[in-house]
């Protein structure tokens, strides 16, 4: 009956001890397998929300854990892109108004007439323009545009397309001011 109780104590105390260790195993995969990529996962949603693009992809063992790691990653160095991409834009955009607020001013203050127009009609024309045919404001020039000797309706639509096919066009116009 010793022996027997001993090989039990023996038995319950192996099984301690193997129970112990699988649990600590268990635990410790569960850390490293499981429980470190979503923990990066989380941090590096949180570094994406604050702008930090380039966190590494720590080892992951668990191919869909991996997966999900590896688009989030991927998915952020797309993003790194898009904002360069958009700070160049950006920048692209504040040049762009910059130099039409130059050619606005050039517009306006010319001592040359100038008008902007489309084959639908005049879209603004500058002050000098306007002096020129004793009109006052681009409205009036508008309503008056073929009394004025302008091209109107096919023949502005011909040359506009002429522009646009060969760069540039030439016709000879005679123009009257409102007197005539």
């Amino acid at each position: 009956i010793e022996q027997h109780a001993s090989a039990s104590v023996t038995i319950v105390f192996v099984m301690l001890v193997g129970g112990t260790l699988f649990i600590l195993a268990f635990i410790f995969a569960q850390n490293r397998l499981i429980a470190r990529p979503i923990r990066w996962t989380g941090r590096k949603l949180l570094d994406i929300q604050e702008g930090n693009l380039h966190t590494p992809v720590p080892s992951i063992r668990i191919t869909e854990l991996y997966q999900v790691a590896d688009l989030l990653d991927r998915f952020s160095e797309h993003l790194a892109e898009l904002t360069s991409r958009a700070s160049l834009l950006a920048e692209d955009a504040a040049e762009k108004k910059d130099l039409e607020a130059l050619m606005s001013a050039i517009f306006q203050l010319s001592v040359d007439g100038y008008a902007i127009w489309t084959p639908e009609g005049l879209i603004t024309a500058n002050q000098e323009l306007l002096r020129l045919f004793g009109l006052e404001s681009a409205d009036e020039m508008r309503a008056k545009w073929s009394e004025l000797g302008f091209l109107s309706g096919e023949e502005l639509e011909n040359f506009y397309q002429s522009v646009l096919k060969d760069g540039f066009a030439r016709r000879e116009t005679y123009l009257r001011n409102v007197r005539g």
